[in-house]
C-alpha cells in the first residue's frame, strides 16, 4: 500500500480531484466505550489540518502533542486545530489559523486538497477535518502555551502503525499511541488514501 500511496502523492492534484468527487458523508458517530460518557446534545464547532509534508525520504504527516496543562485532551497526541471563532471565514480557515498558532505554518504554502469525514468528541466537539499539502517550507514547530512538540510521521510507518481495529482505532509511533478521535481521524484519512491510490 505504501508504494501506491507514494505514487498518488507525487500528484496532488490526483488527490485533490478524488477527493471532489468523494465529498465526505455524514456517517454515524461510532458507540462511545463504557465508562467514557456520551455525546453532548450541543456540540462545538472545530477543525483540524491533516498537513502532507513532501520529504526526500517519502510524504510525512504532522502531528503536535499538545500541553498537559490544557483543558481538553492534555497532553495527547492529536493534528494541529482548534475550535472555529466568529471571524474565521470558513473552517479551512481555522484549521489553519489554529495550524499557524500552533507550530507554525504559513497559510500561503499550504494548499487544500479536501474534506473528510466529521468526527465527534464525547468532550463536545464536532471536528472537521482537511486534508492539506504542504508545498512552501517546512514550519518550526517550536514549543508553546499549547503545543508541548510538533512532530513528523512518515505515511508508510503509520500504514504499519495499527494496533486496534475500528470504530477506535490505535496506532504506536516512534513518538507514542495516536489514538481517540485522532485515530479515527488517521484511520479514515489512510482508508481515503488506499481508495484513491488504488
Amino acid at each position: 500500500m505504501a508504494k501506491h500511496l507514494e505514487k498518488l502523492l507525487k500528484n496532488p492534484d490526483r488527490l485533490e480531484h478524488w477527493l471532489r468527487l468523494h465529498p465526505p458523508l455524514a456517517r454515524p458517530q461510532p458507540s462511545i466505550p463504557q465508562g467514557w460518557g456520551s455525546y453532548p446534545e450541543e456540540l462545538t464547532d472545530a477543525s483540524v489540518l491533516l498537513l502532507l509534508q513532501p520529504s526526500r525520504s517519502g510524504t510525512q504527516l504532522w502531528f503536535v502533542q499538545r500541553s498537559p496543562d490544557l483543558r481538553h485532551h492534555a497532553g495527547q497526541i492529536a493534528f494541529p486545530g482548534g475550535k472555529q471563532e466568529l471571524h474565521d471565514a470558513s473552517l479551512w480557515h481555522t484549521a489553519l489559523r489554529e495550524s499557524q498558532e500552533e507550530i507554525g505554518l504559513d497559510p500561503e504554502g499550504v494548499r487544500q486538497l479536501g474534506a473528510l469525514d466529521q468526527c465527534w468528541t464525547p468532550s463536545g466537539f464536532r471536528i472537521h477535518p482537511f486534508l492539506g499539502w504542504n508545498a512552501g517550507q517546512p514550519p518550526p514547530a517550536l514549543p508553546n502555551s499549547e503545543i508541548e512538540r510538533a512532530f513528523c510521521v512518515p505515511l508508510a510507518d503509520l500504514v504499519q502503525a495499527q494496533e486496534a481495529a475500528p470504530p477506535w482505532p490505535r496506532y504506536a509511533t516512534s513518538h507514542g499511541v495516536v489514538w481517540g478521535a485522532t485515530g479515527r481521524m488517521l484511520h479514515g484519512c489512510l482508508q481515503i488514501l488506499q481508495e484513491a491510490s488504488t
